[in-house]
Order: structure tokens, then sequence, then C-alpha cells
């Protein structure tokens, strides 16, 4: 179920995209983790990176991984171990290369085993319905 909360924060996200977008990615995505309605984690963007963001060994040189907004802001709050993220609730939100449009970002498959496997307990996104955007959540 959407509430006031669930637009403040993907607002938050959509600003944070805005802001801070990057013209050589296909997509900009921003991922925001709040506990009890009030901690905020993150945003995140996804980004390319040459570490794992869930170890700290980093990868060969000739590897560079394109790591998920989602899986960075849920491994900043794992790594820092004083946050409980198993009531917490996931914000992402999606913006075109150029930042002119919002685009849909529901979570890949894999991210979405992941933010069930930490127990995230809600995950609202952003999704195309027709011309107009509408929150989804789980």
């Amino acid at each position: 179920m959407i509430n006031s909360y669930d637009f403040y924060y993907i607002n938050k996200c959509i600003m944070f995209l805005m802001k801070n977008r990057r013209s050589d990615y296909r997509a900009n995505i921003a991922a925001l983790l709040v506990i009890n309605k009030n901690k905020r984690i993150g945003p995140c963007m996804n980004s390319y990176t040459k570490t794992n963001p869930l170890s700290i060994q980093p990868y060969p040189d000739e590897f560079t991984i394109s790591a998920h907004a989602e899986v960075r802001v849920i491994a900043f709050a794992l790594k820092n171990r004083k946050f409980n993220i198993s009531k917490s609730t996931l914000y992402i939100a999606g913006c075109s290369r150029k930042g002119k449009y919002i685009i849909s970002s529901k979570p890949c498959e894999s991210c979405y085993q992941l933010i069930m496997k930490v127990g995230i307990k809600k995950v609202v996104w952003m999704e195309r319905d027709n011309k107009d955007f509408i929150l989804r959540s789980t």
C-alpha cells in the first residue's frame, strides 16, 4: 500500500538523480533505504566499479562491473552493521541518460532476490502506466 512517505522518499530519489545523473550510463538509477520512516541510508546510484560492493576484495584489472543501486545501498547498510534493515523500505527511482525522462525502475531478478534475502519488508518503485508514472510496491 502506497502512503505519503512513499511519495516523499521517491521524490528524494528523483531529486538526487537530477543532481547526480551521468550521461555515460544507459540509465541512472537511485536507491534509498529508509528504516522506521525516519532513518535514511543513501541514496546510492548505479555505477561502474572494480570492487565488489558486497565484499572488500577488488576484481582483477581487466574486470569492471556495473553495481546496481539497490546492491550498493544494501551493502553500505550491511557493512555498517548498526542498522537493522529487516523492517525497512527500499525506494528505487530512475531517469534516462540525459535526465529528461523518468523511467521505470523495477528491481531486476537478482536484486529482488537479494532484497528478499536480507529481509527488506517493502520495495517501492516507479512504473510507466500509459503516459503517466505510478508507484508500485511489494
